[in-house]
């Protein structure tokens, strides 16, 4: 999907919210960027918008779902984008690390990473981050790719990304980039299932917990369940960057589109 074309965000009618979140308040919570700024950019823009025209900002809370990097083209500017928030004063702005957050820090982190993790990570999409960041790389830039990275990135990034928290709890609602386990206690939960789970979260046979989880990771159509949201829109091939915003006891999806995305009905939601 190009990242040059003209982007427009649209909106879906509100339904009913599977948790009462609370009255005065909002939670926004966007999901997987991979890269597509600009579409990331009209999505905040718009969202900036909503809140400074609707809400008291000291009752707003703003969630990034993870996976700024990897399959698209700018993960410089998204990391930014990410970092700097709203720039709205009051708004509580938290950003959640993704599995391929997760990719990168090993990069940078590990002064010698294994061939097979660093392949594993091409082929997920590293490769576009890597000819994002370092334009020049050769194979010589590659044998020592962590250090090239960090000094790609620079220092406040790289302090961002370390930052990156697992979770976030707004009443009812537990933020997680790809969801929780439901055959362990919500203490007790591993980082690799919130990163990297898809079932037995799902599709669970039971659901043990009083509470629902916003998540991305998994691109599909976003979908409201009894025990989930579904945010990841699958920006790198639909040209769709998702967001959810609750209010109260309702919710709505809301898109930011390029012109050539894929076709997008909104009309299973009514």
């Amino acid at each position: 999907m190009s990242s040059d074309s003209r982007i427009e965000v649209q909106t879906c009618p509100w339904q009913v919210a599977p948790a009462l979140l609370g009255s005065g308040g909002a939670l926004f919570a966007i999901g997987d960027v991979h890269g597509y700024a600009d579409h990331l950019k009209a999505l905040q823009d718009y969202i900036a918008r909503r809140i400074r025209d609707s809400y008291d900002p000291s009752e707003v809370t703003v969630v990034w779902l993870g996976d700024y990097v990897d399959r698209g083209p700018k993960p410089r500017e998204t990391l930014d984008l990410v970092r700097h928030g709203l720039g709205i004063e009051g708004v509580r702005e938290i950003a959640l690390r993704g599995n391929h957050e997760s990719f990168l820090l090993d990069m940078i982190d590990d002064p010698d990473p294994d061939k097979e993790t660093l392949d594993l990570w091409r082929l997920n999409g590293g490769s576009d981050t890597i000819s994002a960041l370092l334009p020049n790389c050769r194979e010589s830039c590659v044998r020592r790719l962590g250090q090239t990275l960090r000094e790609s990135l620079g220092g406040a990034r790289l302090d961002f990304l370390h930052r990156l928290a697992l979770t976030h709890r707004a009443g009812p609602y537990l933020c997680a980039h790809a969801g929780i386990n439901p055959d362990r206690d919500l203490g007790r939960q591993h980082e690799e299932d919130l990163l990297w789970i898809r079932e037995p979260f799902l599709k669970p046979v039971r659901w043990p917990f009083d509470i629902v989880v916003i998540h991305g990771h998994t691109p599909q159509i976003p979908g409201v369940h009894k025990h989930r949201i579904g945010v990841d829109s699958g920006v790198f091939f639909s040209g769709q960057l998702t967001a959810v915003e609750l209010q109260n006891n309702r919710l709505r999806f809301l898109a930011a589109l390029s012109e050539d995305a894929v076709s997008f009905d909104w009309s299973f939601l009514l």
